[in-house]
């Protein structure tokens, strides 16, 4: 729909870079390169949008859009995960994050937009691997509003942010960055490495995480059969992009000669 593009051309305007994504999806790119693909042409983008009337819309982050730096908080009730209890605490005991961009996932979450004159990596799981607490940076992408998420609910942007305009991360974010990656490492040396799959599985990250996720299904006893399935799925759901097929196998296989090695 000219709905969806109004929207799309909206943050390209911006200096944000964009690509499509199936509606419903957060994950199943569009275009033959995926997240690769993300472009500010507008004439680019039009022909996308003519194309694909209904698509979502990811927005690249990093260096592609201007140094736009995502804070992602998840809530997942049913998994007791509500990202937001860790910023609560750490601004109770440090100050407020500047006011900025919010937006209000499909499932409930929150989304805080910034603009950084530095770098910044993507991360998984800041403070804790099962926080909910996510950087969208350099490497990664966020779902924008109206995008429609799996659930059947869109993406709205949060109405008394509208004024905030995007700000710049200043000492403060970045502080909250680095507190959390600071805890996380702590947390890890204390509990060890266990395996938490991420909502979100980068390019770059992908291989490793799914060999891992292979040794977790076969050190609990799945076998081999359900733990390809169960793969398979996980690279098309997580994945951006998905990995393809054979690669999927191959993990597989690397874990199932580990796990004969450990014996």
């Amino acid at each position: 729909m000219v709905y969806m593009m109004k929207f799309a051309l909206s943050y390209i305007e911006q200096g944000f870079s964009i690509v499509p994504l199936e509606s419903r999806s957060k994950s199943r790119f569009l275009t033959e390169h995926g997240f690769n693909d993300a472009s500010k042409d507008r004439e680019q983008v039009i022909k996308w949008f003519q194309r694909w009337p209904n698509a979502n819309i990811a927005i690249a982050t990093g260096e592609k859009s201007k140094g736009l730096i995502v804070l992602d908080f998840d809530l997942k009730p049913d998994l007791d995960i509500n990202g937001l209890d860790y910023l609560r605490e750490w601004e109770r005991q440090n100050g407020e994050l500047p006011p900025t961009i919010e937006v209000i996932s499909a499932s409930g979450g929150t989304h805080l937009y910034y603009q950084s004159d530095l770098v910044v990596d993507s991360t998984q799981g800041l403070f804790d691997s099962t926080s909910g607490v996510d950087i969208r940076g350099e490497g990664g992408c966020i779902i924008a509003p109206p995008s429609i998420g799996p659930s059947g609910k869109r993406y709205i942007f949060e109405c008394s942010s509208y004024d905030n305009g995007l700000a710049r991360a200043d000492d403060q974010v970045f502080k909250f960055i680095i507190d959390g990656m600071q805890y996380k490492k702590e947390q890890k040396i204390a509990n060890g490495n266990r395996f938490t799959l991420p909502e979100q599985i980068l390019q770059g990250e992908r291989d490793d995480v799914m060999f891992r996720l292979a040794c977790s299904l076969l050190a609990k006893g799945v076998d081999d059969e359900k733990a390809l399935m169960l793969m398979f799925q996980v690279n098309q759901e997580n994945c951006l992009p998905p990995l393809p097929e054979h690669t999927i196998r191959k993990k597989l296989k690397s874990a199932l000669r580990l796990r004969e090695k450990g014996r």
